[in-house]
């Protein structure tokens, strides 16, 4: 009697959950227009026949309670004779495939459920972003009540922030708050979603600091964001790829948060 769990790899107290897994894996390794090797062919046969038994729960059943009694098995498959070359018996013995590692690209179907989703994220996070970007920009006037600096690990990576009446807090780079020190009624532009501060002037706007990086400097960020997840969206038939564009879509959404949120 064929041993079913080992034919998938599996214990005999694996889970239903398990034994699928097992099966999907073996079927993608032996699948006869995947591997060109004459042996998996017939090997193929075999995971299918093993799954198809272990895979229904009363056919499982059956099938444990026959391969506990090894003296029914004994008369329902009796042995042929055995050949007198001992090495001819050698060869004969079928050899059963030792359990393996999983394969990259196994890894990746198993995985690329959980990380798919990035993608549906970055492109909402986007559109977000576009709408943000795209309404009226809100203005306030508000006052300066102190402006500290903060030291970098080189002194080009110092900045300093200004804090308003209303608790408001904007970082500022180069320098650009000694503007502020001796005139400290300062309008405020920001975002009407996000409210991401993009400009601060004097009153009489003899001075303007262009803030918010996301929206300036670094505006390439989001766009390279909203790229990589349409791209992960289209090419989500092929693993390898989706996959690819899901991790980089992932490592984006952080970096455009801390953008708006952090930095």
């Amino acid at each position: 009697m064929k041993d079913y769990y080992q034919v998938l790899g599996v214990t005999r107290s694996a889970s239903a959950q398990e034994i699928k897994r097992a099966y999907r894996r073996l079927a993608l390794l032996y699948h006869p227009d995947k591997n060109p090797h004459p042996s998996a062919e017939q090997f193929f046969k075999e995971v299918n026949e093993a799954y198809d038994v272990l895979g229904d729960a009363d056919k499982r059943i059956n099938y444990d309670l026959r391969s506990n009694n090894q003296y029914a098995e004994i008369f329902q498959q009796p042995q042929g004779p055995m050949h007198r070359d001992p090495a001819y018996r050698r060869r004969a013995t079928a050899q059963t495939p030792r359990e393996r590692k999983p394969t990259n690209r196994e890894l990746i179907m198993e995985n690329l459920p959980y990380f798919s989703w990035l993608n549906w994220a970055g492109i909402g996070l986007m559109i977000l972003f576009a709408f943000d970007y795209s309404s009226p920009i809100q203005h306030a006037q508000e006052r300066v009540v102190e402006i500290y600096s903060v030291e970098g690990a080189r002194r080009s990576d110092g900045h300093e922030v200004l804090i308003t009446s209303t608790g408001r807090k904007i970082k500022m780079y180069n320098r650009s708050a000694i503007y502020f020190y001796h005139k400290p009624e300062v309008l405020i532009e920001y975002t009407p979603i996000l409210h991401v501060v993009t400009e601060v002037s004097n009153i009489d706007r003899t001075y303007i600091a262009y803030v918010g990086g996301i929206y300036n400097a670094v505006f390439f960020i989001p766009c390279t964001l909203f790229i990589v997840s349409i791209l992960g969206v289209v090419f989500r038939k092929n693993p390898e790829y989706a996959f690819n564009f899901s991790v980089g879509s992932g490592v984006l959404i952080i970096l455009v948060i801390c953008l708006i949120f952090i930095i």
